[in-house]
């Protein structure tokens, strides 16, 4: 007797797999930019084939494996970074993406890619202001006052335009002195201008006027600051002088009649002054 059987046994190509993950250290940068660290992790997620990685490229930057620590070939497994400065504006996003290609040991082609942000933030800009009367102190009623202003841009990275120049006594400084508005201030810049103005009142007054100065950077945001400056009036001691005469100034004994002649004089610089009494020491 005799019998026959067949078996069959299929050859199914090895599933090839991997994974890509990059990232970017720091993800926030503040403006303009700078140097971001990129790190790229290729991984063979197959548990049968080979992996030989061939290729891996960014979409911003080109051939990586001409970059920092990345070479190749690399098999299953390719970890390194490489670095790259990034100038842009505030809240811009700038995303790229690494693809990696790899050959498995069966011939078979993979393709992968994965991609790393990078935000650049905005730094805030600023500036301060100071004035300065000269001089700060007046006898009354009072006189010119030199007014002197400086105001920096204290920003970083941003350069700022001075719109407007403004007092709360005399106004708007635009053409005063040697005050004008517009001005633009690079990062760090100083501007100084002065004007002249009558400063009046009476002995105790004291004025204190305020500069606010008002402006954009260069990313439209706005820009204030406050300077103040106080002018004191003091007083100027008042005085009086007596002149008194004799008519006439001899006499023949036992005496006579005698005119007394009294000038009385002012001699204060600013005050009104009244007489309240009048008394002779003998009359």
């Amino acid at each position: 007797v005799s019998a026959t059987d067949d078996a069959t046994v299929v050859i199914r190509p090895v599933r090839a797999s991997m994974e890509v993950v990059k990232t970017a250290a720091p993800e926030n940068i503040p403006e303009p930019g700078g140097l971001v660290d990129y790190s790229v992790l290729v991984t063979n997620t197959s548990k049968e084939a080979n992996l030989v990685v061939t290729d891996l490229k960014d979409n911003l930057y080109g051939d990586v494996f001409t970059k920092g620590t990345c070479r190749q070939p690399r098999s299953d497994y390719l970890a390194c970074n490489y670095k790259e400065h990034l100038i842009e504006q505030p809240g811009d996003v700038i995303t790229d993406i690494v693809t990696a290609t790899a050959t498995a040991n069966s011939g078979e082609k993979l393709e992968a890619d994965a991609s790393a942000a990078v935000e650049i933030n905005d730094v805030a800009s600023a500036i301060i202001a100071k004035k300065l009367a000269i001089p700060a102190s007046l006898s009354e009623p009072g006189g010119s006052v030199i007014f002197q202003l400086t105001v920096q841009n204290i920003s970083p990275v941003d350069s700022v335009t001075l719109n407007a120049l403004n007092d709360d006594v005399y106004g708007n400084l635009n053409g005063q002195g040697t005050c004008i508005a517009p001005q633009k201030l690079a990062p760090g810049a100083i501007y100084h201008c002065e004007f002249s103005a009558q400063v009046t009142g009476n002995a105790g007054d004291r004025q204190v006027d305020v500069i606010t100065v008002t402006g954009v950077d260069d990313d439209g945001k706005p820009v204030s600051a406050q300077a103040a400056a106080e002018v004191v009036l003091t007083d100027v001691p008042a005085g009086i002088e007596v002149i008194k005469t004799a008519s006439p100034a001899v006499l023949t004994a036992p005496g006579g009649t005698v005119s007394f002649g009294v000038t009385l004089v002012n001699t204060s610089l600013t005050d009104q002054v009244t007489i309240s009494t009048l008394v002779d020491d003998v009359h």
